[in-house]
């Protein structure tokens, strides 16, 4: 898991509070927050103050004590601004670990760029950001900035850490607005505020205390359902002259439906040209899939983040013009592409990433940052990522797969479960040969077909040149000593599957030990690595995704070889999978078929041990030897 906690931070990510000298020596951190923490948080405010339909600021002062090297990039200021949001100010200091003031920061010790990178051809997008030199540990840093916006089409999700192995001595959330001024308020374990009133203003103030770091463990649960959290969001917002509502998902939908009508209209000559594309088939998911080929020969993607087009599509006429566009402009333009052929569809927001991002069903608001294209055929819906010139068609992988997505209609919009791929479906297989010479010296080729979310890992090895593609496979396995004499790649569009053919040399493969020769069993890559221990795991574990590994390897001796090693067969499972192995001597070949079944489902701490003593016990099974 990343190690920044949150996703949701839209523009506010840094800054803190200049204090007065030696407030912040580090001997005055309490033990109890140092326990299994890089930096400590000393005194983080965050303010969120609406000030009326179409305007609010954000104000966050920080201050952090970094411990060690480790949290070196906590100290990094990164403030986000553009043409609605206006940079107001900023102030800071370095403090050493004794408190003593090393540097005073001002506006001018900031650096201007960019905040988005070259694939954005339309933005307005900028980041003022600064990175203090750090020459000793502990150091202090602290950081107080502003700023304003124009609108008030925002979902902000405060947590009080920055990361994980962090303590909090104070963090305080102040959501400050018009007393007519509806605000959404989705708490999580944040207890409830402080509320008090005056001169027409309500504020709402959340305060946190003395926080115990949380140590990063293997297969934690997302943070969200950790840590403390406040996500805020208006009841009704405005964007760029476009009022909306967060009453409920149909109404925030009719207003990302409002931001594409009258957006899909086609040129005749595109329109004509599908027709023809189309005419020899009257199967929707056949057209479908021509469709989807021409949108993707087409198009390439770029990052449009200017004004209201962070949010509102280019017009399908003009990707089809111009041959690009962002998630938006090429999902609006394949809905339309789709449509001209008669084929339903429906435009889609989706939270993408790599990982588990859940949504807050009961908390209408914008949760999403990518747009998606839903197909709603019978008999099964098919997701299309319209972004990707590469991916196959109803292929979305792990960054968009298994979550929830809003439909979008003239209705609204409406929740629904995106792709989730099972074990039946993340499936590798491994069909191997061996020749065994006389000398111990094996030449093997070696199939291995990927499906599924394996088939995402993989599918760009396709994409390599040879030399490329060569060193890239002497990474990925983990044989002692092999020589790769030939590779070959096949796509398989269609199933998806992506096939890695080779034929490899290994030398000495075969240990002799006095007249005794002994040959490894396992021809195998490092997906099956032994598992991360935790001692003293403090929380539960979630295994997101289930896996199968089959593996076939036929092992070739030479002839009128006397074999010493029987026949056997091994199995065993447990909650976390399922292992079997069978080892089958004919004459002089032996023959071995292996099964690896992983499951999915979230687990309480102490079942850690159990799950690490799964995976202790698959690898001793593969460390099977062959005698003869």
């Amino acid at each position: 898991m990343h190690r920044y906690l949150f996703v949701l931070l839209l523009l506010f990510f840094d800054g803190p509070l200049v204090y007065a000298q030696k407030q912040f020596a580090a001997d005055d951190i309490p033990a109890e927050l140092k326990a299994n923490a890089n930096s400590v948080i000393r005194d983080l405010k965050n303010t969120l103050e609406i000030n009326g339909d179409n305007q609010y600021t954000f104000k966050r002062e920080l201050t952090i004590t970094l411990l060690n090297d480790r949290a070196e990039d906590e100290a990094v200021l990164r403030i986000h601004y553009d043409k609605e949001t206006k940079f107001r100010s900023f102030e800071g200091a370095i403090y050493d670990k004794s408190g003593n003031i090393i540097k005073k920061l001002k506006e001018k010790d900031l650096d201007d760029m960019s905040n988005t990178s070259g694939s954005s051809l339309f933005d307005d997008n900028r980041m003022k950001a600064y990175r203090p030199i750090i020459s000793s540990y502990p150091i202090t840093v602290s950081y107080t900035w502003e700023v304003v916006t124009s609108n008030t089409f925002f979902t902000y999700t405060f947590y009080p850490y920055i990361s994980y192995n962090q303590g909090v001595e104070s963090a305080q959330f102040n959501v400050i607005a018009p007393e007519s001024f509806e605000v959404n308020i989705h708490n999580l374990r944040a207890g409830q505020p402080e509320t008090t009133t005056a001169k027409g203003r309500k504020s709402r103030k959340w305060t946190f205390t003395r926080l115990s770091a949380i140590a990063v463990e293997p297969f934690s649960l997302p943070v969200y359902e950790i840590i403390p959290a406040v996500i805020v969001a208006p009841k009704h917002f405005i964007y760029n002259a476009y009022k909306g509502s967060n009453t409920s998902w149909e109404a925030f939908g009719q207003w990302i439906y409002a931001l594409t009508e009258g957006r899909q209209t086609l040129p005749d000559a595109t329109v004509n040209q599908l027709k023809t594309l189309t005419a020899k088939t009257t199967s929707e998911i056949e057209k479908a899939r021509l469709v989807y080929a021409f949108m993707q020969s087409k198009t390439r993607y770029v990052s449009i983040q200017l004004g209201i087009g962070g949010y509102q599509p280019f017009d399908a006429e003009t990707v089809d013009r111009l041959g690009y566009g962002d998630c938006k402009a090429l999902t609006n333009y394949t809905h339309a592409l789709m449509e001209a052929v008669g084929v339903p569809a429906y435009y889609a927001l989706v939270n993408s990433g790599y990982g588990k991002y859940s949504l807050f069903d009961d908390f209408p608001s914008n949760q999403f940052n990518h747009v998606i294209l839903c197909l709603p055929m019978k008999g099964d819906t098919v997701w299309l990522e319209c972004t990707n010139q590469q991916i196959p068609f109803g292929f979305i992988g792990r960054f968009t797969n298994n979550r929830k997505a809003l439909l979008i209609s003239k209705e609204g919009g409406k929740l629904v479960c995106t792709t989730r791929y099972g074990k039946a479906e993340n499936v590798i297989r491994q069909v191997s040969e061996v020749h065994i010479d006389g000398d111990g010296n094996a030449v093997s080729t070696i199939r291995l077909a990927f499906s599924g979310l394996l088939y995402d890992d993989y599918y760009d090895l396709g994409l390599l040149s040879t030399s490329d593609l060569k060193r890239r496979l002497y990474k990925e396995f983990d044989f002692a000593n092999f020589d790769i004499v030939s590779q070959a790649v096949t796509n398989n569009l269609q199933i998806p599957e992506f096939v890695l053919q080779l034929e490899v040399k290994l030398p000495a493969y075969v240990s002799r030990t006095g007249q005794v020769n002994v040959m490894p069993l396992s021809l195998t890559s490092n997906y099956n690595a032994k598992k991360q221990k935790a001692r003293n795991r403090k929380q539960d574990f979630e295994l997101l995704n289930a896996y199968c590994y089959q593996d076939t390897i036929h092992y070739l001796l030479p002839e009128n070889t006397i074999i010493k090693t029987q026949s056997q067969h091994n199995s065993f499972e447990s909650p976390f999978g399922s292992y079997s192995s069978q080892l089958i001597v004919d004459g002089s070949s032996v023959t071995i078929i292996r099964k690896l079944e992983t499951n999915q489902g979230r687990f309480p701490a102490e079942a850690y041990e159990k799950f690490i003593a799964f995976y202790d016990k698959v690898a001793m099974a593969d460390k099977l030897q062959l005698i003869y």
